[in-house]
């Protein structure tokens, strides 16, 4: 099984985390309430197992589950991952966070969002499509949703 990595860092303005975990089969970013250690969003980032299970199937095990197959594209699936280059990167008020390898983002949650965006998720109402609203919210909201320097590299997209 491929190596854990998990990261964290606390936001000095709004006292919120963000943390990064990766647990072999799927990667998550997640974002705290102020002050404390409870979840208040999630976001996919990537999987490391070529074909999952479908998600229920590791319910019982208390993981995240891998995002399905169908759902996925792009640089989806990371089997070998070189976690030296992952960062996070706040908007001012610490409210909304991304998450980048090197300057290549992967994801983010905003202000207020239950579930983050994700750069390789292409699904919309839990079904695949071939032009996904979701990212296409993505790559056209991204400088409005995060403030401060995140917007250079919305330009990725």
């Amino acid at each position: 099984m491929p190596e854990d990595t998990f990261l964290s860092e606390k936001n000095p303005v709004s006292h919120r985390w963000a943390v990064f975990e990766d647990g072999g089969l799927s990667a998550w970013l997640y974002l705290t309430e102020p002050d404390s250690e409870e979840i208040m969003a999630d976001c996919w980032i990537y999987n490391r197992v070529q074909n999952p299970l479908p998600p229920n199937s590791y319910a019982s095990e208390g993981i995240a589950p891998p995002a399905p197959a169908d759902y996925i594209g792009g640089a989806a699936v990371m089997i070998a991952v070189d976690a030296s280059n992952f960062r996070f990167v706040w908007s001012e008020d610490g409210e909304s966070v991304s998450f980048l390898d090197g300057n290549s983002l992967l994801g983010f949650i905003a202000a207020g969002q239950k579930r983050g965006y994700s750069r390789n998720l292409n699904i919309s109402d839990l079904a695949p499509i071939s032009i996904s609203p979701v990212r296409q919210w993505f790559e056209v909201n991204l400088k409005a949703k995060l403030s401060g320097n995140i917007g250079a590299f919305a330009s990725e997209f």
